[in-house]
């Protein structure tokens, strides 16, 4: 009987000990690409290393890779990516973890409403990088005619600038 009952005890820790290390489905987002994830991970980290998900120190994981599986129904990575951005011909160097041009741009300050951008403002930017020209409006004053016409213009070359102004230039 004591033997049956030990059996018992055993089976019974068993199963427990197996319940608690069950899958769990997990909702895993990596640069907005999500899918849903079968694992017995105990930690967030655990997750992303039987993913094959890499992470840097300038990656954002959420929630962090120490939290325990037993508290997350979603993780979501969102890998840096080194966009340069010149604005008005001066070039700066960026990281960021956001995924459009646009959110980028905003993340930095760059104000862009009425810019001439290089790139399509809801383009994904890709993990390899990207470079952004940025050419903010200027106020241009131009002397034609005996009048002066103001305009405030992202035109590159004088040509543009005048065909903007309203200006005509003949041969002479």
């Amino acid at each position: 009987m004591a033997v049956l009952e030990g059996a018992l005890v055993v089976a019974l820790v068993l199963g427990v000990s197996g319940f608690t290390r069950s899958d769990s489905v997990v909702q895993l987002s990596v640069d907005g690409r999500v899918s849903d994830v079968e694992t017995r991970a105990e930690t967030v980290g655990e997750l992303l290393e039987q993913q094959d998900v890499m992470v840097s120190d300038r990656d954002v994981v959420q929630p962090a890779a120490e939290t325990p599986m037993a508290d997350v129904s979603a993780v979501t990575v969102r890998h840096a990516r080194q966009v340069q951005v010149v604005i008005d011909g001066q070039p700066t160097q960026i990281w960021t973890t956001e995924l459009t041009v646009d959110a980028a741009l905003d993340q930095f300050g760059v104000r862009v409403g009425d810019a001439e951008v290089s790139a399509s403002r809801s383009e994904r930017l890709p993990l390899t990088g990207a470079r952004i020209g940025v050419q903010l409006p200027d106020q241009v004053t131009v002397l034609h005619d005996q009048r002066r016409t103001t305009v405030v213009t992202t035109a590159q070359t004088v040509s543009a600038l005048l065909r903007e102004a309203g200006v005509r230039v003949d041969p002479n």
